[in-house]
């Protein structure tokens, strides 16, 4: 369904309008049947299925049509299955539904790079949030193959528009980020949103800022200029010695 309303092409107030609600009905309709129901397969059918139009093309181009729209794939089964990990705390659903609201209607239909760069970011933390808190109970393989693929999709959603070496670049960021979490499996510590009862995992915050380098080295690569680099480099050295050092209201599991 967001994806069939995405390709209107008329700019109207009643387009507009009808856009704008059947989206917040959209992102109402996967949080709800998550709490109504109390499980997970039903609203990850549903925004699933909502991406229908990715096979609408020709099959030689099915896989490019589903790398342009794993981001949001990935954004909405995230916010599925933390709408059913959130069970009873209301507080925590209704962020969700607000969240994927504003995803949606804002944040999902700009195509400028500073927007690819803040949708794969916002993709990067919420899908290692909600795959750390998933996937801690099964097998070290799935999680480090779910970290590959969310760094892999995250990398290719902003570098496919800017850079002819996406899919390698994308592919290097992928082992990097897997290998992170191969670590980070083992030593895996928790942070406490107090107001919101969320764990975010420590694995969630370090992919962030691995994402954020990478980004500021192919800006630098496209457009060399040193003076650019130091305030990315001072920001991310004090961001990690805090993330690492810092444990307070933390859980280690």
């Amino acid at each position: 369904m967001a994806d069939f309303l995405d390709s209107r092409r008329g700019h109207s107030p009643l387009s507009d309008f009808l856009h704008l609600t059947m989206n917040v009905g959209f992102a109402i309709a996967v949080v709800v049947l998550a709490m109504a129901t109390g499980a997970f397969w039903p609203s990850l059918l549903l925004v699933i299925v909502s991406k229908w139009r990715v096979f609408l093309v020709r099959p030689r181009f099915w896989w490019v049509s589903i790398e342009a729209n794993l981001v949001d794939l990935m954004v909405g089964v995230s916010v599925a299955y933390l709408a059913f990990f959130a069970g009873d705390n209301f507080l925590l659903s209704a962020t969700m539904l607000v969240f994927y609201a504003v995803w949606l209607t804002t944040i999902k239909p700009r195509s400028s790079s500073l927007a690819h760069a803040t949708q794969a970011g916002v993709m990067l933390l919420l899908t290692s949030t909600a795959l750390m808190t998933f996937g801690y109970s099964y097998e070290p393989l799935f999680v480090i193959g779910g970290a590959f693929a969310v760094a892999y999709a995250a990398a290719n959603h902003y570098l496919s528009s800017t850079d002819e070496h996406a899919t390698y670049l994308s592919l290097v960021f992928g082992l990097l980020n897997a290998e992170l979490w191969w670590i980070l499996y083992h030593w895996n510590i928790y942070y406490v949103v107090p107001w919101l009862n969320l764990m975010v995992p420590q694995a969630a915050l370090l992919t962030l800022l691995l994402g954020f380098v990478g980004k500021t080295l192919v800006d630098y690569k496209a457009h060399p200029d040193k003076s650019k680099l130091v305030a990315p480099a001072v920001f991310s050295s004090i961001l990690l010695l805090t993330i690492l050092i810092s444990f307070s209201d933390a859980i280690r599991y």
